[in-house]
């Protein structure tokens, strides 16, 4: 069997480096690219091919994880890509499956079944624990079109109104007297809750629920 080539992206270098200490020891897998920057993900996807994508999908600042997701399948619609997350949100999982991600795979897991995930990932599979197909399973009959005031907390409401209106986030801090972090988490949040990743997608969604209009 040849050699399953891995990039690994997370924010932590701890974790990054036990990762790839795991992996290392693992039978036909390479990590070849190691990185802490969402953005850089998908260039250094374009640019070294590997095999799989292993990806957190929490990274601080407006960017997240699902936009890289959305940003490397883009360019290629058959990658593989497993997101190694904590965060086990339903609307989270209806998203990175939507998006195409090959699994889903809590970070409490054990390293047998990361292994066997990415091999299968490699060759095209995908493959959802049994708790995370449950997950899937009964989100799929839950009413998702719940309008977003009643599905966001009342700051991510005003953040989401803002960003409908196409304010940035130094502007939304200032405007609600937060930090910028502050600003971007709860951003991160409503996104996930709302399955979106894009500001765009934001403004589409709002209209769509009334929030906004395009007078």
């Amino acid at each position: 069997m040849e050699k399953v080539t891995v990039l690994l992206a997370d924010e932590s270098p701890l974790i990054r480096t036990g990762l790839s200490m795991v992996l290392m020891k693992a039978p036909n897998i390479e990590v070849i690219h190691e990185t802490g920057q969402v953005q850089t993900i998908c260039e250094a996807y374009q640019r070294l091919s590997p095999n799989v994508v292993v990806m957190d999908i929490v990274f601080q600042g407006e960017t997240t994880g699902l936009d890289a997701i959305s940003d490397i399948l883009e360019y290629d619609h058959d990658a593989a890509i497993v997101v190694l997350t904590q965060d086990d949100q339903a609307r989270l999982i209806q998203a990175i499956y939507k998006l195409g991600a090959k699994s889903f795979v809590p970070k409490n897991t054990t390293a047998e079944l990361l292994v066997d995930a990415i091999k299968k990932a490699a060759d095209g599979e995908k493959t959802f624990l049994p708790g995370i197909a449950q997950t899937l399973a009964d989100f799929s009959t839950r009413n998702v079109d719940d309008e977003p005031e009643e599905m966001l907390t009342e700051r991510e409401f005003g953040i989401y109104k803002l960003i409908a209106a196409d304010r940035t986030t130094p502007e939304i801090a200032k405007s609600l007297e937060l930090s910028e972090k502050s600003v971007s988490n709860a951003l991160y949040n409503l996104k996930q809750k709302l399955g979106l990743s894009r500001t765009t997608e934001i403004i589409k969604h709002a209209i769509k629920h009334g929030v906004i209009s395009l007078d």
